[in-house]
């Protein structure tokens, strides 16, 4: 009896759980950041493939291609805001194009930071931008497409 509970318990509660959104289901590979409108915000052919973004319920992941990033976070289809963020230890080898994109990805990846999401493709995102909210006419943003 305790055992038919106890299934009835996990079932009727992950009846409850929130579905996963569309950023949750695909890992993101960055390829733009664009912090200054006078700079090109392309990543350059040495760090290509190198910054990854992945999103969960409450989270968001992130490689820069130098270090991990991990962020507590509201995640919706087009909010982002990061509530905590923890950085782990650079790599040895850190340099030129990676460690600009790195450089970059963090001074927008910060606690408290909120990013519109606007996503692109016809049946499920292929691309995504992330614009940060900012009082500035120029946005920051990120751009990312479907590993």
């Amino acid at each position: 009896m305790k055992r038919v509970l106890a299934l009835a318990s996990c079932l009727a509660l992950a009846g409850c759980a929130q579905e996963p959104g569309e950023l949750e289901e695909t890992t993101w590979e960055v390829v733009a950041v664009y912090v200054d409108p006078s700079t090109p915000g392309g990543v350059t052919p040495d760090a290509a493939g190198r910054a990854i973004v992945a999103f969960g319920p409450s989270s968001v992941a992130v490689q820069t291609g130098c270090a991990p990033l991990q962020a507590r976070a509201e995640v919706s289809d087009d909010y982002v805001r990061l509530v905590e963020i923890k950085e782990g230890p650079l790599i040895d080898d850190c340099f030129g194009g990676t460690r600009t994109l790195h450089t970059h990805l963090t001074s927008l990846l910060t606690e408290g930071s909120e990013f519109d999401v606007r996503t692109y493709g016809k049946d499920a995102p292929t691309e995504l931008v992330l614009t940060k909210r900012t009082d500035g006419v120029e946005r920051p943003s990120i751009r990312l497409v479907a590993q």
